[in-house]
């Protein structure tokens, strides 16, 4: 057993001592008398599904807390009020917005209120689509984002900011308005703004392609 002063790397390993043993890259350390850490790390790590939406994450110049709360978009596990009554929460199960029945899809833009919202920043960034509810809405944003190109990047991180915004104004119980909307419009657009001042490249191509 190892010390309790231990590092936690120590720790795992002691932990996963047996599941470690029977690996075929302990096998190989046997063998070899070379130890590979990564071969390791993968073998205890499993095989994990690659999931469609990986770019809208990865490499996404979105803050960070807007990048989790997109992840947890992507995987369905906002808990809205349809996740919440799953779970045995009491709830009045309506959106905050409209009053339609509150689920991921409805949020995420088959709600007029977000749907509006969304439609703005899609207009802002000088493309043309009307958004649908969720599952068609990320398809749209994985192919028109995928790649490394400059609108690529724009639309990964306006899609994380926007996300985020409906989701922190929908638990303030914010949107009663149609000027709250505008209002967190223009928020979204000076965090964007602020972003995309971090690749200088990035900067002119939308000094250039952004609308007023």
């Amino acid at each position: 057993m190892p010390k309790p002063t231990a590092s936690w790397i120590i720790r795992a390993l002691f932990k996963h001592k047996v599941v470690i043993m029977d690996s075929d890259a302990w096998k190989e350390f046997e063998i070899t008398g070379i130890y590979n850490t990564n071969n390791v790390y993968r073998e205890l790590k499993g095989a994990n599904p690659t999931v469609p939406w990986k770019n809208l994450i990865r490499g996404n110049w979105a803050r960070p807390r807007s990048i989790f709360v997109l992840w947890m978009a992507c995987q369905k596990r906002l808990q809205t009020k349809d996740r919440l009554a799953r779970f045995g929460t009491m709830t009045d199960g309506k959106c905050l917005f409209c009053g339609e029945i509150e689920t991921c899809d409805h949020l995420l833009f088959a709600c007029r209120f977000t749907k509006d919202l969304w439609k703005q920043v899609i207009t802002w960034m000088q493309l043309y689509h009307m958004p649908q509810e969720w599952d068609s809405e990320l398809k749209w944003c994985i192919t028109v984002g995928r790649g490394k190109s400059h609108r690529a990047k724009l639309i990964k991180i306006c899609l994380a900011e926007t996300v985020y915004y409906v989701w922190i104004n929908r638990n303030k119980g914010f949107f009663q308005q149609a000027t709250d909307k505008e209002l967190v419009f223009q928020e979204i657009k000076v965090v964007v703004l602020e972003r995309i001042q971090l690749d200088r490249k990035l900067r002119d191509y939308c000094n250039v392609v952004l609308a007023n």
